[in-house]
């Protein structure tokens, strides 16, 4: 602080000015500037979207019906796939973008892998049961 009062005046009013300009600058830049009415009205309008469904799925062994959990389930649609593990109930839910169909593929050690494609737009809002076969 005291290199601060030994300074000159004309120092000090120079550093003065300078907080003043980036403070004003930082002001702009973290506060949203307001976009006038057409701008925002398109912006708007150019927005998608994207209506959401979800799929709940449970896993059963296809001999016994017990559940199974711990079941890795893919599931595969419009980009990357999904990733999910079903709980100790053998259900597993996902939230995707709505569509006609859905590609499921199961692993299970002591199972034999399986491929299902689900037709959601038959039946969107229930909860699908998947089987797997045992290996013998």
């Amino acid at each position: 602080m005291n290199t601060f009062n030994n300074l000159p005046p004309s120092a000090k009013a120079a550093f003065a000015f300078i907080l003043i300009v980036l403070g004003i600058a930082g002001y702009r830049i973290l506060m949203p500037s307001t976009p006038n009415t057409a701008t925002s009205i398109i912006s708007q309008s150019d927005t998608k979207q994207t209506k959401t469904t979800k799929v709940g799925i449970i896993v059963r062994d296809k001999i016994n019906e017990q559940v199974l959990p711990k079941t890795r389930v893919e599931i595969t649609s419009d980009g990357p796939p999904i990733f999910k593990t079903t709980d100790n109930n053998g259900y597993v839910e996902v939230t995707i973008e709505e569509r006609d169909t859905l590609e499921i593929n199961l692993q299970k050690e002591g199972y034999k892998n399986a491929k299902f494609t689900l037709n959601l737009s038959s039946d969107p809002n229930t909860t699908k049961k998947l089987y797997l076969e045992p290996i013998q």
